[in-house]
């Protein structure tokens, strides 16, 4: 996989950012997306161009290789997230 997108629906609460740990062709790599603080259910996309996740289990992402946390110091509230290739 090169290019993915991430869609993420979460709560719009704080101020920060969604911030994604990813593997990538030349190694660890970090994207984000911020906070409008809200209060709203929202979705977020994200595209990662230079994605490379591990394929396995039948599953299309092995989950060490996408990490989602945020820099709000609340918890991330989330209700779904879908990746998939963007091309």
């Amino acid at each position: 996989m090169n290019r993915v997108n991430v869609d993420i629906e979460y709560l719009d609460e704080g101020e920060g950012d969604i911030v994604l740990d990813y593997m990538s062709k030349t190694g660890n790599s970090q994207a984000t997306y911020s906070f409008t603080n809200s209060g709203e259910w929202r979705n977020a996309r994200i595209e990662l161009a230079d994605a490379k996740f591990a394929i396995g289990n039948n599953l299309p992402v092995s989950l060490d290789d996408l990490i989602v946390t945020s820099t709000t110091g609340q918890p991330l509230k989330i209700k779904s997230i879908r990746v998939y290739d963007a091309r």
